[in-house]
């Protein structure tokens, strides 16, 4: 069985700091299968406070093609955003160096749920991984 590591974001203007924190996520387990949350558009411009360049269609597909990443879906479009990741049964939950939920305030809500997930900040990578 497949160790499920999930991470999330908005990925508008994909670059490689988002493909490095992709990648190095999936390497958090052997047999991995990595599933990406792609935000969708309301919630994004609620959280970073501006629009997206890319539409949620357009970033999904950009995320969907490549090819370490196993699936990629859009967040829910209702409800609290923490329902689409517990929908997905994580292992493990890779958290961006720089994402705004909070260790301590996701694992409280996934313990709500019954979940019992691993949760990993990721490390800032060096700029020339940028």
């Amino acid at each position: 069985m497949k160790t499920r590591i999930i991470c999330a974001g908005t990925f508008d203007l994909l670059h490689t700091g988002h493909i490095k924190y992709l990648k190095e996520a999936k390497k958090l387990a052997k047999n991995s299968e990595l599933i990406v949350i792609v935000a969708r558009d309301d919630n994004s411009k609620r959280i970073k406070k501006k629009q997206t360049v890319h539409d949620e269609n357009i970033r999904l597909k950009l995320i969907s093609d490549l090819d370490f990443v196993d699936q990629a879906v859009l967040g829910f479009k209702s409800g609290k955003i923490i329902d689409r990741v517990v929908s997905l049964n994580p292992d493990i939950i890779a958290l961006g160096h720089d994402q705004w939920a909070k260790e301590e305030w996701l694992n409280n809500e996934l313990k709500k749920q019954c979940l019992n997930v691993k949760i990993v900040r990721m490390k800032k990578f060096p700029k020339k991984y940028l």
